[in-house]
């Protein structure tokens, strides 16, 4: 693929280079994960969401206030993403059984794990 595009657009070449193994990281994640993280649903909720609400709105007053109601559509949208039941449960996402990625260290296992069962704390005290 690199050889086909570096001839269109290099620089486009180069990028999609040098982002293969953060595009690829999703292969990393146990086979049972595949139906939620093989396309970027989040990301499309919340597109359509925001567009959803300014065009009702239609014509901004402001630049202000297009970003204010923007804004209270990603908070709101947070907070709705936040006590939601989660598909993912934290022992489904150690990386024992998986081959080790050769720039992710112990230590980089370690500290995510930590981040993973933090949050999963906090959602449960939340709910």
């Amino acid at each position: 693929l690199y050889e086909v595009y570096e001839k269109i657009d290099p620089k486009g070449a180069h990028l999609l280079e040098e982002s293969e193994p953060y595009v690829l990281t999703y292969l990393d994640f146990p086979k049972e994960h595949a139906h939620w993280i093989r396309t970027n649903n989040l990301c499309e909720r919340l597109n359509k969401e925001i567009k959803k609400r300014t065009r009702v709105v239609g014509v901004f007053p402001s630049k202000q206030a297009m970003l204010r109601l923007v804004g209270a559509v990603c908070i709101n949208q947070n907070e709705e993403w936040f006590v939601a039941p989660h598909f993912m449960d934290k022992h489904s996402l150690l990386f024992e059984e998986r081959p080790k990625r050769e720039s992710c260290t112990q230590e980089t296992i370690d500290h995510l794990l930590q981040v993973i069962d933090s949050d999963f704390n906090a959602c449960k005290e939340v709910a």
